[in-house]
Order: structure tokens, then sequence, then C-alpha cells
């Protein structure tokens, strides 16, 4: 499939749809590392991040937390039986269940 003619005013609207796109991901994972934003937040359809979240991979949410990296996030993934791949709106009802029970679970510990 050959790729689509855009004008210079389409690529130019296409640039900066994705500017904004990318500069809202950025203020989630912002708020993640700050704790000014919750995941269980994230989830809420009425979030003014609710529709950028979704198209996030969970594991880049998780990893802007503080304290996890890569290591800790491939072990909290498999521990939860989550694709690592899959994204935040990708996820079932049991997998959404575990994976708030889990930070839940860790965050009301401290």
């Amino acid at each position: 499939m050959p790729v689509p003619f855009l004008t210079d005013e389409e690529k130019k609207s296409a640039l900066e749809s994705a500017r904004e796109i990318r500069k809202k991901r950025s203020e989630i994972k912002k708020g993640l590392k700050s704790c000014s934003i919750l995941l269980k937040e994230l989830l809420e359809e009425n979030n003014k991040y609710f529709m950028i979240a979704m198209e996030m991979r969970i594991q880049d949410l998780i990893r802007a937390l503080p304290g996890f990296g890569d290591i800790r996030v491939s072990k909290v993934l498999g521990e939860l039986k989550i694709s690592p791949r899959k994204k935040f709106k990708g996820l079932g009802h049991k997998q959404k269940s575990r994976l708030l029970d889990y930070f839940h679970k860790l965050y009301s510990d401290t």
C-alpha cells in the first residue's frame, strides 16, 4: 500500500498533533513519578489524561512510577500475568483489578 500524499498543511497538522500527544504523555509520566497522578486515577474516564493513557503501554506507565526500573517492571508484570507490550486500554477487567490491587497494597504498606 503506497504512502498517502499529504499537503504541507496536513503534515504540519499531523506533526503538531504528535507533539501534543508526546507532551501529554510526558506530563503523565512526570505526574506518576511525583505521585501527583495515581495509576488508579488514570482509569477514571473523567480524568483529563484518560484518552492519552489508554494508548500508552502498561510497562511505560509502571516504569514511570518511583522506584520502578526495567527489572522490577518485568517482575511485576510477570507476577500479574500481563504482557509488557500490552497497552493500558487492552487490559482486561481481571488484569486491571490485579494491577490496582498490587499497587494499592504496595503503597498502603508504606
